[in-house]
């Protein structure tokens, strides 16, 4: 290198400078060309300059400016990533904000409509937060069933709204639902409270539903309930009914067996009365004498034999089930009279040889009657009226023949003694 600067120098006839030696120390070599007398190149200047402290200065300088830019780059480096990640963490905190925005605007539309929900419900419905049961929302129902007002229990502790249920069972069953979180609910419970007018009580069906907030824990209960009192009501009268009733059919029960016995007797008697009825009809078929029975209440003919039909001149077409009357109405006027006497009275009446004009098979025959009207008793009441009837035309015509001839003879025996 120093030849090679020693030639250029002379070539050239300029300074030339060398570079920066570096051994145990750092010189500077200058070479200087001085022209000779006759302008050709007469010798050379050297020049030398130690340099170390420069040099390590330069160089401390230099490694410093690197490191120093190195880290600068570094840093900027560090200073995008930064800027990248605020950009980026500014983007997450701006969604961030959009999604509490938008959850706080589902919580109050939630809140919203769980409110609607309560409030419009026709059932008794409100909820409570909080292990003191405060009363955040309660319908017109639920407050109608206590007699309050919206008013005057929102925002209130149950307990202070009834103090009067601390010794019922509802504050055992609100507690083990907070505690458990396990719902829980009666069918019918008895509800005893203070009303404007007194001491009152009701019959209620409720349920109690725990609510849980976002981690999942108990933070209040919904109470849904029903005012079921006028059901209980109504179905305690029909239990009394129903005790009135089972008496009454223990008691018809009882009846009924007496009944029963008293109808098997009455069967007994009705056939005993079967049996004598026919006997008796069976005694009037075959009877030598004309038989009619003739009810009391309507006079009509309840049974007829031969022999009276044949007395009256009748069919039994003509007289069973018709009134006495119509049958042979040319004996109504006299006769009638008699008979409605011995309903009335109960006496017999005893009619001897009677002569009666009567239509026999549509001609008018004149005849004499023996006849008994015979009243017939049932429990001292006239039932019916027996008519036993004889013709005595014959015996009457017999007797009166021998009355003539007896009246002549004595006559006869008269005018004799008148003669004699």
């Amino acid at each position: 290198m120093m030849l090679e600067s020693f030639s250029k120098a002379l070539d050239t006839g300029a300074t030339v400078t060398l570079p920066n030696l570096k051994d145990l120390a750092s010189w500077k070599f200058e070479i200087v060309s001085v022209a000779g007398e006759e302008g050709d190149q007469g010798y050379f200047i050297l020049s030398a300059n130690d340099r170390s402290a420069v040099m390590t200065a330069d160089f401390r300088e230099q490694q410093l400016g690197e490191e120093l830019s190195y880290s600068n780059e570094e840093l900027n480096i560090t200073l995008e990533e930064l800027s990248t990640a605020n950009l980026r963490l500014l983007d997450a905190n701006a969604g961030l904000e959009a999604k509490v925005i938008d959850r706080m605007k589902q919580l109050a539309d939630t809140e919203s409509s769980l409110r609607n929900l309560v409030m419009n419900a026709h059932y008794p419905l409100m909820i409570l937060r909080g292990r003191d049961w405060v009363i955040e929302i309660a319908n017109q129902p639920l407050v109608n069933l206590w007699d309050k007002t919206i008013e005057g229990v929102t925002g209130q502790p149950l307990m202070t709204i009834l103090p009067e249920i601390e010794d019922q069972p509802f504050p055992g069953f609100l507690r083990q639902v907070y505690d458990s979180g396990v719902g829980y609910g009666e069918e019918e419970q008895v509800f005893h409270y203070n009303s404007p007018t007194g001491p009152a009580e009701k019959y209620v069906s409720f349920y109690y539903d725990p609510m849980r907030d976002e981690s999942g824990q108990v933070c209040g209960i919904i109470v849904s309930a029903d005012d079921i009192t006028s059901k209980v009501l109504q179905r305690k009268e029909l239990q009394v009914a129903n005790d009135a009733l089972a008496a009454t059919v223990e008691e018809l029960t009882a009846s009924n067996e007496e009944l029963e016995e008293s109808r098997q007797e009455l069967f007994e008697k009705h056939d005993q009365l079967l049996q004598s009825e026919q006997r008796f009809r069976n005694l009037i078929r075959q009877a030598p004498v004309g038989i009619c029975v003739i009810k009391a209440k309507d006079l009509t003919i309840e049974a007829v034999n031969d022999g009276y039909l044949a007395l009256v001149g009748k069919t039994r077409a003509e007289m069973e089930s018709q009134p006495i009357w119509t049958v042979v109405s040319e004996a109504a006027a006299h006769y009638g009279p008699i008979m409605d006497s011995v309903i009335q009275t109960a006496v017999p009446f005893i009619g001897k040889e009677h002569e009666i004009t009567l239509i026999r098979h549509g001609i008018a025959e004149s005849a004499f009657f023996d006849f008994v009207y015979e009243p017939v008793l049932t429990e001292s009441v006239v039932t019916s009226i027996m008519v036993v009837a004889i013709d005595v035309t014959d015996k009457v015509n017999a007797r009166r023949a021998v009355e003539d001839v007896e009246q002549r003879m004595r006559l006869a025996l008269e005018a004799t003694e008148i003669g004699t």
